[in-house]
């Protein structure tokens, strides 16, 4: 239905219709915004599972509810969480494309990839190497008489590396973010030529090593 506004009226003045008013400014009336009613939400009107009054009370959220240190895993529900947290005899029954979870007894960040989960990307602060160190031979003597050598040592965790005929193969390092000292030892110097003597001994040769793991260097011939 139409509505009457006053004639000539002065600014400020106002025009009540029912449950709307409007205000005069000097060129149109302006209608004035309306309060609207909040009605509270009852625990009737949420299931179990969900936001109950006794989870968050009328007064709205709280730091008592949420700690200063903001919202961490133990606060969210692992299936609010951007990443599942679970175990790999836990993990979502009926997952979703794309859902990512993050095994803690593997350590193993995996998705579901419609069928089946990914193999999974493994996270952890250290490596797993394996090793091959092997040490300078020693130096030949001086003389027709001299013998050759030592061998240089040499220590393994490769699997079907043969030293002597027979198979070495220690157990792999592990390594960290860090930084480690690798020495490739040289071989020992043949035996000087000594005025007045037949033969001379030549030197041993040096260490290498990858960190605390030394493979000895060669015995220098002996005259």
């Amino acid at each position: 239905m139409p509505i009457s506004f006053p004639s000539n009226p002065a600014i400020g003045d106002t025009h009540v219709v029912g449950a709307r008013t409007w205000t005069w400014d000097g060129t149109i009336w302006s209608i004035q915004a309306t309060a609207l009613g909040v009605a509270s939400v009852s625990t009737s009107e949420l299931v179990d599972d969900a936001v109950t009054a006794a989870k968050i009370a009328s007064s709205a959220v709280t730091e008592g509810k949420i700690a200063s240190n903001a919202v961490t895993q133990a606060k969210m529900a692992s299936t609010l969480s951007a990443v599942t947290i679970c175990t790999s005899s836990t993990k979502p029954a009926s997952p979703f494309t794309g859902q990512v979870i993050f095994e803690t007894d593997t350590n193993k960040m995996k998705v579901w990839l419609g069928s089946e989960w990914s193999n999974g990307t493994s996270h952890t602060g250290s490596l797993s190497v394996e090793y091959l160190i092997i040490a300078g031979g020693g130096g030949g003597g001086q003389g027709y008489q001299a013998g050759g050598g030592g061998a240089g040592g040499y220590r393994s965790s490769v699997v079907g590396e043969t030293s002597g005929g027979g198979t070495s193969a220690e157990p792999a390092t592990t390594v960290s973010v860090g930084t480690y000292v690798v020495i490739v030892g040289a071989g020992g110097s043949g035996g000087p030529s000594v005025n007045g003597a037949s033969a001379s001994k030549g030197s041993n040769g040096a260490n290498s090593s990858f960190g605390s793991i030394v493979s000895l260097g060669g015995g220098g011939s002996t005259t």
